[in-house]
């Protein structure tokens, strides 16, 4: 089900990228200032608020590098896809062969490597 919902993000992606760059390819949009998108990283926990600092530097390194929409294909960075796939790892159970390894299983999502 989360390769389907994937393929289908992708497949809608690509879609607004090439509609935009076809019917608007001289204007880029512009992506709201980092700091006005700091609310967006905050997560409100029973006893405290807050902000992911790896989330707040993947959304600076968006802002900085993509001016217009861009498909998941192209976002997928190594560094991002490996520490996607590294919060899914267990920490425990390394012995079980039946378990998630990130290693082995990248491609579980999209197809791009």
């Amino acid at each position: 089900m989360a390769r389907l919902l994937t393929e289908l993000a992708q497949i809608n992606l690509s879609c607004l990228e090439s509609c935009v760059a076809k019917h608007n390819p001289n204007k880029k949009f512009k992506l709201l200032e980092l700091d006005d998108m700091w609310h967006t990283m905050q997560y409100d926990m029973k006893t405290q608020s807050f902000v992911d600092d790896e989330d707040y530097s993947r959304v600076g390194y968006f802002v900085r590098k993509y001016k217009g929409p861009a498909t998941l294909a192209d976002l997928a960075t190594d560094g991002l896809v490996d520490d996607f796939f590294g919060a899914w790892a267990p920490t425990d159970d390394r012995d079980d062969a039946n378990r998630y390894d990130a290693d082995r299983q990248w491609d579980l999502l999209l197809d791009i490597w």
